[in-house]
């Protein structure tokens, strides 16, 4: 592959199934070393993407490609390629948690002198090397979601696609994996496909952004070219020398704004095409008696853009 060629790509990705166009003609380039979210409601096409993805399903319409191959056309060379952590992993409950890295290593054909040495790796990074030898039927669900994503590494993929990878984890454990995640993209240059729900998650980890609505991408690129393209609202911050419920009021009558909450000496106004609007806000505030002490966008995070998407 050639440095500027995408490491996963698709160009007008479709699936149908009878009736059901789950996903519809999307098209996304994935860079090397790359962490990339997908984000969606239920239903919006997100695993599906990934099984076409990943040469699990066929396309209906459409190519996908991944280190360059064609995942139709060369699906045994792209799926040895790949690491797959799918929505509901499952692992071998009746053997240990070594015996299922070992399993993996010799169905990937890991070369059996770094079997050792890889297993142990991975039972140490996700905190399961006392438990190796335990029945995996054994193992809460939290580990057993761990032990996937070892699962998942044991042949040192390129390219891995995790779909929901810290569903069901405490806070350590998921802390856990999302510094693993981060690791594997910043120090080993590993390529990540990521679907989430956890919007928190998608801004602290990815580098770009897809949002899938209805099986179509409707937003893409970085946390910060999205604050950019999303204008159509806005959240400002109104601190006010007193916040009297009749100002409140008189605000929320007002055509231009979608939302007024008062918290602890300040307003919190959203109001829609903040270009046009913002200036309007502040000669109504004044009109109504309120005594601005501070007036200040509230900056928009990746769950404002991602609402703001889905619901419109």
């Amino acid at each position: 592959m050639s440095e500027s060629e995408p490491v996963v790509a698709a160009h007008n990705l479709t699936k149908r199934f009878r009736w059901l166009t789950a996903v519809d003609g999307i098209s996304f380039q994935v860079r090397e070393g790359e962490v990339f979210g997908l984000l969606g409601p239920n239903g919006a096409g997100k695993t599906t993407t990934i099984r076409m993805m990943c040469g699990l399903i066929p396309p209906t319409s459409g190519t996908a490609t991944v280190l360059g191959r064609d995942v139709v056309k060369e699906p045994v060379t792209v799926k040895s390629s790949i690491g797959l952590l799918p929505e509901t992993p499952s692992v071998y409950e009746s053997l240990s948690a070594e015996e299922n890295l070992r399993f993996y290593c010799e169905m990937y054909q890991v070369p059996r002198a770094e079997w050792a040495r890889r297993i142990d790796e991975l039972l140490s990074a996700f905190g399961l090397q006392t438990r190796r030898t335990s029945k995996v039927r054994t193992f809460s669900k939290g580990m057993k979601q761990k032990l996937a994503l070892a699962r998942t590494l044991v042949h040192d993929p390129p390219v891995i696609f995790l779909d929901e990878p810290t569903a069901g984890l405490d806070p350590e454990s998921a802390k856990m994996v999302r510094d693993k995640i981060a690791q594997m993209s910043r120090d080993a240059g590993k390529t990540i496909f990521l679907c989430t729900h956890n919007l928190v998650e998608a801004e602290s980890l990815c580098s770009r952004v897809a949002i899938i609505k209805s099986g179509r991408i409707i937003m893409i690129g970085s946390t910060k070219d999205l604050r950019g393209e999303a204008t159509e609202a806005g959240t400002y911050v109104v601190v006010l020398k007193e916040v009297e419920a009749s100002l409140v009021e008189a605000l929320r009558s007002l055509d231009y704004v979608q939302a007024a909450e008062p918290s602890d000496g300040s307003v919190r106004v959203r109001i829609a095409s903040p270009f046009d609007n913002a200036h309007k806000l502040v000669e109504a505030i004044l009109r109504f008696g309120g005594r601005i002490m501070e007036f200040r966008r509230e900056a928009r995070t990746l769950e404002d853009i991602y609402l703001e998407a889905v619901r419109s």
